[in-house]
């Protein structure tokens, strides 16, 4: 506008001055003074606050909601599903409700499954229920103006009247009554504190990762794993072809294929969809999720929603957690490593050794997102979420290949630093059970290996031991062959450390597997102790102790009278070196006495030795005492020295002392390990075998019914133990009178006693009597007088006629043979009467 023209338009004359306006550009406009609208452009939208209603006036239609999508499936959770039902239909106004899980758990499907039905019914039964993002305040924001926009188009959102709107939704919801928010993924409670606080004319759901925070303002539901056959159900729905397409084992397959996902409900909808787009069968994802586990996470069909895989879902919360504390992202990477389960807590406290409280900071925030789970003692971690945190992703800063490697190391040394002793005098072998499973994962997980040789073989050593001792389970040989080879490749193979995982290893395959591969371990531990250490070196004696056990183990049935001079004189060199009160005392004053034992009453002989039964009496009765002292009562060394002691008792016809003792310690090992424990079942035939010596057939053959297929399965490969155990057996039917049973287990035990045995031996001998005797007590009275008469003669023979099995025989023959002959006259005399 040119001054000519502002001078035209303001005249020209004088009077007062006017201020002088001007407008620039296009479509501009010049105003002075206005009350109403003006508007320019060629597209205008004009709102003015007249046509806003005010939030108390407008009334939400019924069914009012913006609920997502909903195609998932929702199995099981009925306990679940109860308590948000109840809350749905009994829930006061304000009250509010805080689901919360793992990631993947499905809490978001749970609720919308819920919420969903109620909007569908007819009519709704809840007139308004609006769905919010609550990971931000301006996702919460944003959501409630578009519940503004919803019930007042007017109000459609804009960045300019955002506020505005969220300010209208708010006073709506405060003026209206019986509406639902469900605030989904809500990440901060202190976001919804205000929100919360402030509407309390209807009620609110919220589901979140974090478990705590939310205790002053709501109720809490903990939102689990799927059970076993509900996961089965979930993945079979999505992938039908499973149940036809492996028609062997479609339970077995699933079944395997969920446990190793944990039943973690996003897991397994993911991996279903995969199947089902691809046609692939359980057992070939399987194998791809434990050969490539990083791979099998992300791996996803083409329609499945990329921001909810597992792996992106881990990431995410992740975030936070870092965001939160680095240390509990390091917790996490190196909680990762090791069993899903019952994670020693002080464990990680090797993670901050200068400040305690960070590691239980760190875990209180790893709990919070659900990430783990936590007690006073323990720590556990979803399996699949171990997979996750083990895979190393380049472009994800929390599991770059760098932190997951110092994770590994780290999870190795930690448990290491707080493993139990594992020195022979020392341990307590029941202290290493939380560990040994563990130590099984870092071992499949690749942890335990040649790059961390010395702490792998320090682990591998105790916990070989302990299984040896445990549980006689063979991964003990495994586990200690292992460390041998690290120690004897890093170590050389005199050094110390080296000649004890020998010696380890000879243990192991004493009490784990073949014996016969024991003797040779034991023989070069003690050969090479004495060359390195000297005779009288603890490692020597320990070494030596171990060789003689073997030895007096090889000669059970013939113990050879030498052994008791070897055991004498080691028990001297023991006691000399180390003390009376020391573990290997214990050990080498038991295992005299065992070898006593042996000596006293080895199979066939005549009758005990009443001097070498003393003298086992007396070693037992030390060692019992030693070891309650050293290790307590109910310790499985004690307890095994009692049953010993208790045998000696019988022989030293104390039948119902010896009775007791073996029955007190029996019962003790049972608690621990089972009635069907190889050693508990044997020492049972202990047991069974005083109540033979006290004539209570009945009470004998109840104990034996119950551990005889475990003692036979254990000496399956020892046909003379086996025969002698089946002997045991048959003569406690016959003395309970159970004659007709009797008859097929005496003659199962003949056939196995004669496979390997001469027929002139003893035991043999002795069978032969009790089948008699079981014939004579059956009513078979010419067949018991026959069968007596041979096994005297033959057992005559062969032992001489002063033999106990001779004089057994001749005895029985004796009150035998009259009743026969008596029994036969009378019936011919009343043959004779009647005819």
């Amino acid at each position: 506008m040119s001054r000519s023209e502002h001078e035209m338009l303001l005249g020209s004359g004088g009077g007062l001055p006017v201020p002088l306006l001007g407008a620039l550009g296009n479509r501009s406009v010049v105003v002075q003074h206005n009350d109403g609208v003006i508007a320019t452009g060629d597209n205008v939208t004009i709102m003015t606050r007249a046509a806003v209603r005010p939030p108390e006036e407008v009334t939400a239609p019924p069914g009012t909601n913006n609920l997502p999508r909903s195609g998932k499936l929702l199995v099981g959770r009925a306990q679940e599903t109860s308590e948000l039902e109840a809350f749905l239909r009994d829930g006061s106004p304000g009250s509010c409700l805080v689901i919360h899980g793992l990631g993947g758990a499905g809490k978001s499907s749970l609720v919308l499954h819920h919420i969903r039905q109620r909007t569908r019914s007819i009519p709704p039964q809840t007139p308004l229920v609006w769905w919010i993002t609550a990971d931000s305040k301006e996702r919460i924001d944003a959501d409630l103006a578009d519940l503004a926009g919803r019930l007042e188009p007017v109000l459609l959102k804009t960045p300019e009247t955002m506020s505005e709107a969220t300010a209208w939704a708010h006073s709506w919801l405060q003026s209206h009554d019986d509406w639902i928010l469900v605030f989904d993924n809500a990440e901060d409670p202190a976001l919804l504190d205000p929100l919360i606080g402030s509407l309390s004319r209807g009620r609110h759901l919220i589901t979140s990762r974090r478990s705590t925070g939310w205790h002053h303002a709501a109720s809490t539901l903990a939102l689990g794993m799927l059970k076993d056959d509900e996961a089965v159900t979930l993945l079979t729905e999505i992938a039908p072809h499973v149940r036809q397409k492996e028609p062997d084992r479609p339970d077995t397959a699933a079944q395997e294929l969920v446990v190793e996902l944990g039943c973690l409900p996003l897991a397994v909808e993911q991996v279903a969809a995969y199947l089902a787009e691809t046609g692939s069968l359980p057992s070939a994802y399987l194998a791809l999720l434990r050969t490539d586990p990083g791979r099998a996470v992300r791996t996803a069909p083409h329609d499945f929603d990329s921001t909810r895989t597992i792996d992106r879902v881990w990431q995410l919360t992740m975030e936070s957690v870092a965001a939160r504390s680095l240390m509990a992202a390091h917790a996490m990477r190196v909680l990762a490593w090791y069993a899903p389960d019952r994670i020693p807590r002080h464990v990680l406290s090797e993670l901050s050794r200068n400040d305690p409280l960070a590691i239980d900071a760190a875990l209180g925030v790893l709990a919070a997102y659900s990430m783990i789970r936590v007690t006073p003692q323990y720590v556990s971690v979803h399996r699949i979420v171990q997979t996750v945190t083990r895979t190393a992703v380049a472009r994800d800063p929390q599991r770059t290949h760098e932190l997951i490697v110092d994770a590994a190391t780290t999870a190795l040394t930690a448990l290491q630093a707080t493993l139990p002793d594992d020195d022979y005098e020392a341990a307590q072998w029941a202290d290493w059970r939380p560990y040994l499973p563990h130590v099984a994962a870092l071992i499949h997980n690749r942890v335990i290996s040649e790059e961390r040789p010395e702490e792998s073989a320090a682990v591998l050593h105790g916990a070989g031991l302990a299984v040896a001792a445990l549980t006689q389970g063979k991964e003990a040989i495994r586990y200690l062959k292992t460390a041998l080879h690290l120690r004897q490749h890093h170590r050389g193979h005199t050094h110390l450390l080296t000649l004890r995982t020998h010696q380890a290893l000879a243990f192991a395959y004493q009490y784990c597997g073949d014996p016969q591969d024991a003797l040779p371990h034991h023989r070069h531990a003690v050969e090479i102790s004495s060359q390195v250490l000297g005779d009288d070196h603890p490692d020597t004696l320990q070494a030596r102790a171990g060789l003689l056990a073997m030895e007096g183990k090889e000669c059970a049935y013939d113990m050879p009278p030498e052994l008791v001079a070897s055991s004498e004189q080691l028990l001297r060199d023991v006691e000399d070196t180390l003390g009376a009160r020391s573990w290997l005392t214990a050990v080498v004053r038991a295992n005299a006495g065992v070898i006593r034992l042996g000596v006293a009453l080895p199979l066939g002989a005549e009758d005990p030795d009443p001097d070498d039964v003393k003298a086992a009496l007396q070693h037992l009765e030390r060692a019992v005492s030693s070891f309650r002292d050293l290790a307590g009562p109910g310790y499985l060394y004690t307890l095994f020295t009692e049953a010993n002691l208790g045998l000696a008792m019988i022989l030293d016809a104390r039948f119902t002392e010896g009775l007791a003792v073996i029955k007190r310690a029996v019962d003790a090992l049972s608690e621990d390990f089972g009635e069907d424990d190889p050693d508990v079942a044997f020492a049972r035939l202990y047991q069974a075998l005083a109540h033979i010596g006290l004539e209570e057939g009945k009470s004998a053959l109840e104990l034996l019914d119950r551990c005889i297929h475990t003692a036979l399965r254990t000496f399956e490969h020892d046909p003379r133990m086996y025969g002698l155990i089946l002997t045991l057996h048959a003569t406690a039917m016959v003395m309970a009178q159970e004659h007709e049973r009797a008859r097929p287990a005496l003659e199962e035990a003949m056939r196995t006693m004669s496979d390997c045995l001469p027929v002139d031996n003893p035991d043999l001998l002795q069978l032969r009597v009790i089948a008699a005797l079981n014939d004579w007590l059956s009513g078979s009275l010419l067949e018991a007088v026959r069968q007596l008469k041979k096994v005297y003669l033959d057992a005559e023979r062969a032992l001489g006629p002063d033999h106990v099995t001779a004089v057994t025989a001749r005895k029985v023959l004796r009150f035998c043979a009259p009743w026969f002959t008596a029994k036969v006259w009378l019936r011919r005399r009343s043959q004779r009467r009647d005819s």
